[in-house]
């Protein structure tokens, strides 16, 4: 009797994923964003976006949320991060866009302790969530499985559940 053999074959050797883009199974270099990264990810992208529509009004949210998370956290990790939030903040726009997109893996640690909370409106959160959560849901786990008969193989794993971990987004 034949086994029935299942590979799950990867979404970039498939090309449903482009090299080089980012996705909580892998990221190119062979590190991982987390499902809690990506959608921490997705909410500072949305901030990237009003940051080019209001430079001024987005920086100085983030410089008033700053000084009063120091005044919360004045020693220890947190605060080490926030001194490097005061200076990508400092170094201006473009240094806050690398840092709210990038999946540098500093990059990624940074938006942990992020800013720019209130930035978003909170129906723009909400959907930018709700669009994560679908993208997560409908994200492709491709598999081939040779032979015949039903039940073979596995589910294909890689990631986190589905479910929230509740921790607090920034963003």
């Amino acid at each position: 009797m034949r086994a029935n053999a299942c590979r799950i074959l990867s979404p970039y050797a498939t090309g449903l994923i482009a090299i080089g883009e980012p996705t909580a199974r892998g990221r190119p270099g062979g590190d991982r964003l987390t499902r809690d990264q990506l959608k921490a990810l997705w909410l500072h992208r949305a901030v990237a976006g009003r940051l080019v529509s209001d430079p001024d009004g987005v920086l100085a949210k983030a410089a008033a949320n700053l000084e009063r998370l120091r005044s919360v956290h004045p020693d220890g990790m947190a605060a080490k991060w926030l001194e490097r939030w005061s200076a990508v903040l400092d170094a201006g726009v473009e240094s806050v866009l690398t840092v709210l997109t990038s999946t540098r893996p500093d990059d990624v640690e940074l938006r942990q302790n992020s800013p720019f909370a209130g930035v978003l409106p909170e129906s723009e959160r909400r959907a930018v969530l709700a669009a994560f959560a679908q993208s997560w849901r409908e994200q492709p786990a491709v598999r081939r499985c040779s032979g015949s008969g039903a039940g073979a193989g596995g589910a294909a794993s890689g990631g986190p559940a589905a479910g929230e971990s509740g921790q607090h987004e920034s963003a």
